[in-house]
């Protein structure tokens, strides 16, 4: 362990696998290899070699292996894909990092979470409606020219209520900048997925790279806001959200009902993991908020000590819940400054597992106007 302008760092020894093996577009008989396209219906009828968000970690997996096994839905003789020629297509990895190469057919293009955007609005259930409360509010954390990451769920709803005068850069983890709302059926495409595998847009003026670049921008504290979901938050701020599969009836001292309504367990299995969280709240530079429900089946989720696995020490600069808004502070706690307005702050205490004082400019929770 190292500390690097006083953070603790642990370095570890690169990996260096055996084999990797990859899905690309296309290569050459040399090993060169191109990764999806996309028209630019626009500018011009020709195929560009736009990637959309197919190139993932493929680039750095091909670099840390001994032996690179690719799969393409085409093989073309060597100097049809050009290097440096826009109108043309791009070699995104070079044949140095290739050394063999398979040749499928009959692809299909499964889309394994297909979301469409609604175009008309749906009769609200209770539940639905506390989370667009808390969807509202966070919302009003957004100023133009942000560049954002924003998990699934309430955050992702927070971006949709944003006024049309309101532009947030939204970036995401599989390796894209300018992610818009869900497709209208039709505009679906497999290749355009956000980090959680669910069918998006891009907007104007995007960007996409590859996932290590994504969480280069993420470590490097490069985004002005983060906007996640939790399962619990300490005074202190410090965020749990993820689990650890086990195979008992309680977890951490939490029935499996439990672990279902706080999303923990799906479809009789545990989520799949931490995912990117551990990095989002350690990018300093960077607010983060947590949008989480204030209870579950009456128990606080803001606690003095997370009982929960930690995703990250001291990240979390605001909280968000179905009843009030907190600032955290690592050194004076929890503060509360928003109050939902038909609850009192006797409320908060009672639901709150954890002391706080009181803002001297408290207010009514605050709602952005939906159009």
């Amino acid at each position: 362990i190292r500390s690097f302008n006083n953070i603790s760092c642990v370095l570890e020894e690169a990996i260096v696998g055996d084999f990797a093996l990859i899905k690309a577009w296309k290569a050459d008989k040399l090993g060169n290899l191109v990764f999806k396209f996309a028209f630019c219906k626009k500018h011009c009828s020709k195929k560009l070699s736009l990637r959309n968000t197919a190139l993932n970690f493929n680039v750095p997996m091909c670099k840390a292996v001994r032996t690179t096994i690719v799969e393409v839905e085409e093989l073309v003789e060597v100097g049809e894909l050009r290097p440096n020629e826009v109108q043309r297509l791009l070699i995104h990895i070079p044949s140095i990092y290739c050394h063999r190469i398979i040749v499928g057919k009959d692809y299909r293009k499964p889309i394994e979470k297909l979301v469409l955007r609604e175009t008309t609005g749906k009769p609200k259930t209770p539940a639905a409606a506390m989370r667009e409360t808390i969807a509202r509010r966070a919302a009003l954390e957004f100023k133009s020219g942000m560049y954002v990451n924003v998990g699934a769920g309430v955050p992702s709803l927070a971006v949709d209520l944003l006024p049309r005068d309101v532009t947030v850069h939204v970036q995401s983890e599989n390796g894209a900048i300018g992610m818009g709302p869900h497709p209208q059926k039709g505009e679906e495409n497999a290749d355009i997925i956000n980090a959680v595998k669910e069918t998006v847009t891009l907007l104007p003026g995007a960007a996409v790279f590859g996932t290590d670049e994504a969480f280069a921008q993420i470590r490097g504290g490069h985004l002005d806001l983060i906007v996640l979901g939790g399962l619990q938050v300490s005074k202190t701020g410090d965020l749990a959200s993820w689990m650890v599969p086990v195979s008992s009836k309680k977890v951490m001292g939490l029935t499996k009902e439990v672990l279902y309504l706080k999303g923990v367990l799906k479809e009789g299995k545990l989520a799949k993991g931490i995912g990117g969280g551990m990095d989002l709240v350690s990018g300093s530079a960077s607010k983060i908020i947590v949008t989480m429900d204030h209870t579950t089946n009456g128990k606080p989720n803001i606690v003095d000590e997370c009982t929960l696995p930690i995703t990250g020490k001291n990240c979390v600069n605001t909280i968000i819940t179905d009843m009030a808004v907190f600032e955290v502070d690592l050194v004076n706690g929890l503060t509360l400054t928003e109050v939902r307005e038909d609850l009192t702050v006797e409320d908060v205490i009672e639901n709150t597992g954890s002391a706080f004082k009181v803002s001297p400019n408290l207010q009514p929770m605050r709602q952005i106007k939906v159009c």
